[in-house]
């Protein structure tokens, strides 16, 4: 079984104009037209059986529309999808119980593109009500290609969050809740390696086969351990198929890489 726990869709009436603006301004190439039809195709190609959506809320009154589709998507075989929230909302913990309420198992915070340091007050706040709701919460971390000249997700201001919502250090439930994209941080994985790899948090593959050096992210994955890893592709930024092929070729051990593959997601999605 192969669970990929970072994708991304758009609604088929704006996929295509969401698609050029994001190639554009990340100078990036997708590998699918980026609807539901196209990450289903995909996913047949590169032998995945389910696929974890992270839509994300980039304005506040994009709450109900995200979140209405991410229910519809959830519903489809194959397809699991986070809801997604925006660290200004008025109505955050409202909104938050509306996204348990859904059935959605977890939410998309994007730093970059809701223009917030993770380390923000209003994350904070934020995080820690979606702690108290038990819902999960995936983090993009690191560099965004849209963005180069500012980082809002650092290791060092990871921490800060972490730290400041009572849970940097401690071995509880609620750590285990807390999903870092990119290897913990995309190009700032020296400073991952130093300050989140003794952490309780996961961090996913994604977006990050094609940069990282194989003896880099197989050292990230020892020091993490194999247990805290989550196969991601951040499809249809990069083909599921040749993220999985890289990913079969680490020197991990079978136990490894089932545990990326799918033991740990599913400890996630099935609970």
């Amino acid at each position: 079984m192969v669970i990929d726990f970072h994708t991304h869709i758009f609604p088929e009436n704006v996929s295509g104009h969401a698609v050029t603006k994001l190639e554009q301004s990340g100078k990036l190439k997708a590998y699918t037209d980026a609807t539901v039809d196209g990450l289903l195709y995909s996913m047949r190609e590169a032998g995945i059986d389910l696929s974890v959506l992270l839509p994300v809320v980039t304005r506040l009154e994009q709450f109900d529309t995200v979140n209405r589709y991410a229910v519809k998507w959830n519903r489809l075989p194959g397809i699991c999808s986070f809801g997604g929230i925006h660290p200004k909302d008025p109505n955050c913990r409202y909104h938050l119980k509306e996204i348990s309420r859904m059935g959605l198992k977890g939410i998309k915070l994007h730093p970059d593109f809701q223009q917030t340091y993770i380390d923000d007050i209003s994350y904070i706040r934020l995080i820690s009500q979606a702690l108290d709701e038990g819902l999960y919460i995936a983090i993009h971390a690191g560099l965004d290609a849209a963005y180069p000249d500012c980082i809002h997700a650092t290791p060092e201001r990871i921490c800060h969050m972490l730290n400041e919502t009572g849970i940097l250090g401690s071995h509880s439930k609620e750590m285990r809740k807390i999903i870092l994209a990119h290897m913990g941080g995309f190009a700032c994985w020296d400073q991952v390696s130093e300050l989140l790899s003794t952490e309780e948090v996961y961090v996913d593959t994604s977006f990050a086969f094609d940069y990282l050096p194989e003896e880099k992210f197989v050292e990230l994955i020892k020091k993490h351990g194999s247990d805290r890893v989550l196969f991601g592709t951040d499809s249809p930024w990069q083909s599921q198929k040749e993220s999985l092929q890289k990913f079969q070729m680490l020197p991990l051990s079978s136990e490894e890489k089932e545990n990326i593959l799918y033991k740990n997601a599913w400890s996630i999605l099935g609970s």
